[in-house]
């Protein structure tokens, strides 16, 4: 047996509910969406240039492709698995992780729009710096700055890791006279973007 007000504390927990994973699932298909631009960019930017590739080079950059579909697999599998912070169902898997190799790594696949856009990015030289962190998060993490950076850059573009005492800092810079840069440093609700 439940009073009237009992039952209509229910009714409202679980219409909040409803709402909270209407919108955890819009977030997450926009998230998807977002995260996707920049592989499906790159492997159209190899594919277009496909004709023009020596015989020769092609098993390369077959293989490239292949990455960059493999990229997003894993991609699409981490952001399903980012969904379920907001849930209080995802478990961190924090480990050491060489963030210069890592930031290295993802700016290779990030590399050809670069090129593509005859941008100028300096990038820190390769030295190794340990931290604990979720390597699947800050892959994607850094896959944003990166993305953005080189988006919105006009021309010129610079990441710079600074390694204090117990702090890490990574930073990224360009020259973008673009408007919409400033609406890039913002964060959504899955800590998504930038």
């Amino acid at each position: 047996y439940f009073s009237g007000e009992v039952l209509n504390l229910v009714i409202v927990d679980d219409i909040t509910q409803i709402k909270d994973d209407e919108r955890r699932q819009k977030d997450l298909a926009a998230n998807v969406s977002h995260e996707l631009k920049t592989p499906l960019a790159v492997t159209k930017a190899y594919m277009e240039n496909w004709d023009y590739i020596d015989e020769k080079d092609r098993e390369e950059y077959a293989k490239k492709i292949n990455r960059e579909v493999d990229d997003m697999t894993v991609l699409i599998n981490a952001l399903l698995e980012m969904d379920k912070i907001n849930s209080g169902n995802l478990k961190l898997n924090i480990e050491e992780i060489d963030i210069s190799a890592l930031l290295w790594s993802v700016y290779n696949h990030v590399r050809p729009l670069a090129m593509e856009r005859n941008l100028n990015v300096k990038m820190p030289d390769a030295e190794e710096i340990m931290i604990k962190a979720d390597l699947k998060f800050m892959k994607i993490a850094l896959g944003n700055y990166l993305t953005n950076m080189v988006k919105y850059a006009d021309k010129r573009a610079e990441v710079q890791i600074v390694n204090e005492e117990k702090t890490v800092w990574i930073k990224f810079r360009n020259d973008s006279s673009n408007d919409k840069k400033n609406n890039t440093d913002k964060l959504n609700s899955n800590g998504m973007g930038v």
